[in-house]
């Protein structure tokens, strides 16, 4: 979600990172991550400012640009059903023309798992706020993905790569919990 300054109100983009690893948590993980867009949007748009969405998926960014009108948040809102995990996330040139669209500066959101192939993500990060965008994160994860509560012996595909891990995960835990602070310090100062 990027928000702009438009005269005297603010222009809201919601940018929805919504790769494979989505559909590995829960159905009720995406659909926390709905209700929680659909709060947002819903609070912009009542008070009077521009809403639109981003969901950036299958390598390119699907766009519904900011409007005003109440028609708009219901045609955002059935899109927002809509949405399927599926993809990789996009190159900078497709998120670019989405997430930029006018040389007006503001705040992009974005809400995911934010699990990457290498670090795209961070990289549009440090992109948008280099142009000046103020730029908030939220990362929605299951409670096994953020306290890598697996038991025993286990095998873990990243749906990025598609790359297999066996690991026993009583050993593994320490070096997950480090990564994963270690990536949340690096989307922090990105």
């Amino acid at each position: 979600m990027s928000v702009s300054n438009s005269s005297s109100s603010i222009v809201v983009r919601r940018g929805v990172p919504n790769s494979a690893s989505i559909s590995c948590s829960s159905m009720r993980m995406m659909e926390y991550r709905r209700s929680r867009l659909r709060r947002m949007s819903s609070n912009t748009q009542r008070q009077g400012d521009a809403v639109g969405l981003y969901v950036l998926s299958d390598g390119r960014a699907i766009t519904l640009r900011p409007r005003r009108e109440p028609s708009h948040l219901h045609r955002l809102l059935h899109e927002l059903e809509r949405i399927q995990p599926a993809g990789r996330w996009p190159v900078w040139s497709a998120l670019e023309r989405a997430l930029t669209p006018d040389a007006a500066r503001g705040i992009t959101i974005f809400l995911g798992d934010f699990h990457e192939r290498g670090d795209e993500i961070r990289a549009a990060v440090r992109r948008l706020s280099g142009a000046h965008h103020e730029v908030l994160c939220f990362q929605v994860l299951g409670d096994v993905e953020r306290d890598f509560g697996y038991r025993g012996t286990v095998t873990l595909e990243e749906l990025e790569t598609g790359r297999r891990l066996d690991l026993v995960a009583e050993r593994a835990r320490p070096a997950a919990a480090a990564k994963f602070e270690e990536q949340i310090r690096d989307l922090r100062y990105a």
